[in-house]
């Protein structure tokens, strides 16, 4: 019978289940969490963006940056759930993975997985589901 593994996640949390089969109950074994999820963004990042010299005259002005701190939080938290999917395939966990998380986050982990990794994705469920129990995650899977 071939393995499964559910990955449900949000800014702040990501939960990590087995399933046996394709329709069998699911089975927390992991959590792994994002306290910078809740924080402001002065907080994250208290200091003055970066200042540049315009490419034509004596002008200058501040560097924007491509993302927010939270965003920018959040993706790396996304590199982080992507890296211990990876250490559960090394491992021999899973056959098979669901991934489950809002948009921009189901985005950056999928960004972050190795091409093996990716080959084992079965499904993902584009929707914020991670505070729900598992009986009602279970509902919302392919």
């Amino acid at each position: 019978m071939s393995k499964y593994q559910v990955v449900v996640a949000s800014a702040d949390a990501a939960r990590f289940f087995n399933r046996r089969g394709p329709l069998g109950p699911l089975e927390e074994f992991k959590a792994l969490t994002n306290p910078d999820a809740r924080l402001p963004n002065r907080e994250i990042d208290a200091d003055a963006p970066g200042r540049s010299f315009d490419s034509v005259g004596g002008g200058r002005h501040a560097v924007t940056p491509e993302h927010d701190p939270r965003t920018q939080r959040e993706l790396l938290f996304g590199k982080t759930i992507a890296e211990e999917i990876e250490a559960q395939r090394v491992a021999g966990n899973f056959d098979f993975i669901i991934l489950v998380a809002e948009p921009k986050l189901l985005g950056a982990i999928r960004d972050h997985l190795d091409p093996v990794t990716q080959r084992m994705v079965l499904h993902t469920v584009d929707k914020n589901l991670s505070h729900l129990p598992p009986e009602e995650i279970v509902e919302h899977l392919p």
